[in-house]
C-alpha cells in the first residue's frame, strides 16, 4: 500500500504487461506525482510525467505495447504520451467524457462530442462512429482488448449495443438500459462478456445469447459499484465500490468469490494484470492497494449477505 502525503485521490491505475509496474494517475500537489510509474515490489518511482500535463490526471492506461500512454486530465483533455521520447505529449481530443484503450491492439475509443476510435501509434482517427450511426447518443463506451469490438450505451434511445470496428456495423443489441447517471462499460478478452457499472445500476451480459449473467449480484438496484475490470483468463469481473470494497464475481456461477474493504471511501479504479495474478486498486484517500490473486481467492469474502 502506498499513500503520498500530498496526494488527495488516486483516480486511475493500470498494470504493465509483465505485471511488474503500476501506472498511477491522481490529484496531487506536486506536479510530478500526477502521473507516475512505480515498481510492484516496493513502489519505488520508475518514471514520472506529471509535469507534462496541464492538470491533474484522472485516467491513464498503457497502450498495446506499453510504449505509449493514453491520459485524460482534470480539464478533460485526452493526450497520447510517448515514453520513448521522455514523455512527449500529443493532444488527442478535448472535452473527453470517457476513454477505453485496447490492450492488445493500437486503438482507443474516445467519448467526447462524438464517439471516435483512434490509432494510439499516431493519434489518427480510425472511425467516427456517428458518421455510420448518426442516431447514437452514447453515454459510455468500451473497446474490446483486441480493438475489434466497440460497446456503447445510448443505442436507439437507451439500449446497449455491440459494434464491429472494422466493418462499422451493428453486431448485437443487448437490451434497454437506463442512461441515467454515470456509467462505465468493459468487454472481456475472450469476447464472452460485457459489464456495466454506474449510478444507474450494474449488469453483465453473456454476448453469445444476450442473457444477463450473475443477476443476483448485478442489477439495477446494485448502484454502489464505481469501477470494474475483467480477469483476462477467467469468467470473473472485479469491481470497486463507493464504500471502499473490492469485489470479484464469477459470471458463470453467479457467486461472489471475494469482497473486502481495502480503501477508505470510494474506489476509483481497478486493474488486473495480463496473467491474472495481480490486482491493483485506486482509492479516494490517495492509496494504491496491491493484491495477489491467489491471496484474494484464499481469503474469500467477509461480506454479510
Amino acid at each position: 500500500m502506498q499513500q503520498g502525503s500530498e496526494v488527495y485521490a488516486t483516480r486511475s491505475v493500470d498494470l504493465s504487461r509483465d505485471g511488474q509496474a503500476v501506472l498511477i494517475a491522481r490529484h496531487a500537489v506536486n506536479a510530478p506525482e500526477r502521473l507516475e510509474l512505480r515498481a510492484w515490489d516496493d513502489l519505488r518511482v520508475l518514471e514520472h510525467w506529471g509535469a507534462q500535463l496541464a492538470a491533474d490526471a484522472t485516467f491513464a492506461r498503457f497502450a498495446s505495447e506499453d510504449d505509449r500512454l493514453v491520459v485524460t486530465d482534470f480539464q478533460r483533455n485526452t493526450v497520447l504520451l510517448d515514453r520513448g521520447t521522455g514523455g512527449r505529449v500529443q493532444p488527442l481530443r478535448p472535452g473527453t467524457r470517457g476513454v477505453s484503450v485496447a490492450r492488445h491492439a493500437p486503438r482507443a475509443a474516445v467519448l467526447g462530442a462524438q464517439v471516435e476510435v483512434l490509432d494510439t501509434t499516431d493519434g489518427r482517427s480510425v472511425w467516427t462512429v456517428g458518421e455510420s450511426h448518426p442516431s447514437l447518443k452514447a453515454e459510455a463506451v468500451a473497446l474490446s482488448p483486441d480493438g475489434k469490438r466497440l460497446a456503447v450505451t445510448g443505442w436507439d434511445g437507451g439500449q446497449v449495443a455491440l459494434l464491429d470496428v472494422d466493418s462499422r456495423s451493428l453486431v448485437k443489441v443487448l437490451e434497454p438500459w437506463s442512461v441515467r447517471g454515470t456509467q462505465l462499460l468493459a468487454l472481456d478478452a475472450p469476447g464472452h462478456y460485457l459489464s456495466l457499472v454506474g449510478t444507474g445500476g450494474s449488469a453483465a451480459w453473456v454476448l453469445a445469447n444476450a442473457r444477463r449473467a450473475a443477476p443476483e449480484e448485478l442489477g439495477p438496484e446494485r448502484t454502489a459499484y464505481t469501477c470494474h475490470a475483467f480477469h483476462p483468463r477467467l469468467p470473473i469481473v472485479v469491481l470497486g465500490s463507493r464504500a471502499g470494497y473490492v469485489t470479484s464475481i464469477d459470471l458463470e456461477t453467479g457467486a461472489c468469490r471475494y469482497a473486502e474493504k481495502v480503501h477508505e471511501g470510494r474506489v476509483w479504479d481497478v486493474a488486473v494484470s495480463e496473467d491474472g495474478a495481480r490486482v491493483v486498486s485506486a482509492g479516494d484517500e490517495g492509496d494504491v492497494y496491491l493484491q495477489e490473486w491467489a491471496e484474494m481467492e484464499a481469503l474469500g469474502t467477509s461480506r454479510v449477505s
